[in-house]
């Protein structure tokens, strides 16, 4: 999806995915997710992510984005199993 807002430049927005947290270690405030049906696997910045309770095993919506040459995971929602 690309937006042109009021003359800007094109912004290009990421589709929400989705994936299984790998593992997240809390009082090191990061972790890694790999997107599901695939074995790609993203890291985790996990600063202001404390009020999710991130653990392994929890399914996440997430956006990739590439910062510093590097892909990670952002816009973090945890997926209730009620919707499962």
């Amino acid at each position: 999806l690309r937006l042109n807002l009021a003359g800007t430049k094109f912004i290009k927005i990421a589709p929400m995915q989705t994936g299984i947290i790998r593992f997240f270690l809390t009082n090191k405030k990061y972790g890694y997710v790999r997107k599901e049906g695939t074995l790609e696997e993203y890291y985790i910045p996990g600063r202001k992510l404390e009020h999710l309770q991130l653990k392994k095993g929890d399914r996440i919506r997430f956006q990739i984005e590439k910062r510093s040459n590097q892909l990670i995971a952002t816009h973090i929602e945890r997926i209730d199993s009620e919707e499962t």
